[in-house]
């Protein structure tokens, strides 16, 4: 049964059985739980990158460290929870631009995934991007999600390099939700 399987990998410490149920068990359940116990770091990647199941990679990603890694999974990752969840763990958020400029994806479904997920503890790391950043269109989504301190980052953001900002309703793919 995957659940008595799964509490059984609380109490595993070999590495390699640990890794085979990462990896290869049948059910997500059994490889989320193998990678939220502590694994080689390159097994981690692997798993935060290359698993089908997002709840796999999100376990994975809570493992993590290497904040070039995250800022990668945080950019490109094609969950909008997943890319959350790797930006929650981002320290600095330089490696965050560089991840978007090498991938040249750019930052807008980062910001995305962060603006909807609404968590406050998110906007200082947020207006520090923001302000690393020459991505206009974040400082659109900034001014126009409805999180005043990222409406006041954006203005301030559009100001120093010469743009004009306008008041009006604006329109923005993402809106924060208070709670």
């Amino acid at each position: 049964d995957k659940f008595v399987r799964e509490v059984a990998i609380w109490g595993l410490t070999n590495q390699t059985l640990l890794a085979k149920l990462a990896v290869n068990d049948s059910s997500p359940i059994v490889r989320a739980a193998a990678a939220k116990a502590p694994l080689d770091p390159s097994l981690l990647q692997k798993i935060a990158l290359e698993d089908k199941v997002v709840n796999v990679r999100i376990a994975a990603v809570t493992s993590l460290t290497n904040q070039r890694l995250l800022a990668r999974i945080a950019v490109e990752d094609d969950n909008s929870y997943v890319r959350f969840v790797a930006f929650r763990r981002i320290e600095d958020v330089s490696a965050l631009v560089s991840a978007a400029h090498d991938s040249g994806i750019g930052l807008s479904n980062m910001c995305y995934s962060v603006i909807f997920n609404s968590e406050e503890s998110c906007v200082t790391q947020l207006v520090s991007l923001l302000n690393l950043s020459d991505d206009k269109s974040v400082a659109v989504e900034f001014l126009n999600c409805g999180n005043q301190q990222l409406h006041d980052a954006a203005v301030s953001w559009a100001l120093q390099r010469g743009y004009s900002v306008l008041p009006g309703s604006g329109s923005s793919s993402v809106s924060w939700h208070n709670r």
